[in-house]
C-alpha cells in the first residue's frame, strides 16, 4: 500500500500535494512503467482527481482482482486448485498489462505452483505472447526487476530444467 508523507506526496493526476484527508491510496499492481495504469501504482491519488479521471473503472477493477487475489498464504494454482506449499513454487502472474487489446491480458492474474506448470494447456501460447510483448519492448522494468521476464524465466528453468 502506498506510503504518503503530508505535505511532500503529490497526486500523479493533478501534481498537487496531498493531504492525508482526502486521498485514496493504491497497492503497487502493476510493475510496467509503459502500462497507463503505472502511474497510479502504489500511489496517493486526491479522491477528486480520481473520479473526474478517464482511467478510474480501470483502476477500480484492477485493483478489485488485486486485492481479490489474495496474499501469498491465500492465492491457489490454477491447475490443481490447492494453496501452494511451499511459497517459494509459487508464480504469480498479477496485472501484466491493462491494455486489453493485448494478447497479453488474458494472462492477467493467473497463478501457479512451479511443479505443474507443466500440465498447463495454454503455456506455450503464454511463453510465445510474453516473450513477443517483451522483443516488442512493451515492457519497462521498474527498480531494474523486470517482473515478467522473471515469470517467463521461472517456468522455462522449470519446463526444461536448465539453471536461470
Amino acid at each position: 500500500m502506498a506510503i504518503i508523507i503530508e505535505g511532500l506526496s503529490t497526486c500523479p493526476i493533478c501534481n498537487l500535494v496531498l493531504s492525508s484527508d482526502d486521498v485514496i491510496l493504491t497497492p503497487p499492481f502493476i510493475g510496467n512503467l509503459k502500462d497507463e495504469l503505472f502511474m497510479f501504482s502504489d500511489a496517493g491519488i486526491h479522491i477528486e482527481c480520481l473520479n473526474n479521471h478517464a482511467l478510474k473503472d480501470k483502476l477500480v477493477k484492477n485493483i478489485h482482482l488485486y486485492n481479490k487475489q489474495g496474499s501469498p498464504l491465500e492465492q491457489r494454482c490454477m491447475i490443481e486448485g490447492e494453496r501452494i506449499v511451499p511459497v517459494q513454487n509459487m508464480v504469480s502472474f498479477g496485472l501484466l498489462t491493462s491494455n486489453e487489446a493485448e494478447q497479453l491480458y488474458e494472462f492477467n492474474y493467473h497463478c501457479f505452483n512451479l511443479k505443474n506448470i507443466h500440465k498447463w494447456k495454454e503455456l506455450n501460447k503464454f511463453l510465445f505472447v510474453a516473450n513477443e510483448f517483451l522483443a516488442a519492448g512493451k515492457w519497462e522494468s521498474y527498480g531494474g526487476f523486470n517482473k515478467l521476464e522473471d515469470i517467463v524465466a521461472k517456468i522455462q528453468k522449470e519446463i526444461t530444467g536448465l539453471p536461470l
